[in-house]
């Protein structure tokens, strides 16, 4: 029952912060859309950006796998 708390809270935060980064990545492409700025200027370079997004992209991955594991930890409950 422990496991399933600590595991429904770590899918709750991971979701929690995949929102507010996706929310700001898309707030950045609107004012870039808007005053005609680059996404490499807003975040400093190129290299910033692509950062940028394979920090998207590992919140989304642990959003999933926190799932998976929150799913797992539920069915092996029910059959016991």
């Amino acid at each position: 029952m422990k496991k399933n708390i600590i595991n429904l809270i770590v899918f709750i935060c991971s979701t929690v912060c995949f929102a507010i980064k996706s929310k700001l990545i898309y707030n950045t492409g609107y004012f870039c859309d808007e005053y005609n700025f680059s996404p490499a200027d807003i975040y400093g370079g190129n290299l910033y950006l692509m950062l940028n997004w394979v920090e998207w992209i590992l919140l989304a991955l642990v959003c999933l796998i926190s799932l998976v594991t929150l799913i797992i930890s539920l069915s092996k409950n029910q059959n016991n």
